[in-house]
């Protein structure tokens, strides 16, 4: 029975990390097409479903936040781990 509870808990965990760094990917392909609009975006979690930024960046955070899989990024920000993982990296 320890067996299975940590096989799971391991994928858990990898499957996190793996989310977490697709998640990274899309948003970073997103920065590279607008250069424009990386600036220097902290990622602050409100409610842990939506990302908000220092006002100055709010906008083209926000919109590489949309315009990314919304249901990869809103799963991140659910599971402190995969957070935790890859904090202040998300989006900048």
């Amino acid at each position: 029975m320890k067996l299975v509870l940590l096989l799971l808990a391991l994928t858990s965990v990898a499957t996190a990390v793996i989310v977490c760094s697709e998640c990274k990917k899309l948003a970073q392909k997103i920065i590279d097409r607008h250069p424009a609009s990386h600036g220097e975006c902290r990622d602050w979690f409100n409610d842990g479903t939506t990302a908000v930024c220092d006002w100055t960046w709010s906008f083209p955070c926000i919109q590489a936040l949309k315009a990314v899989d919304n249901i990869v990024c809103t799963d991140i920000m659910r599971n402190k781990t995969a957070h935790e993982s890859c904090e202040g990296n998300l989006f900048c």
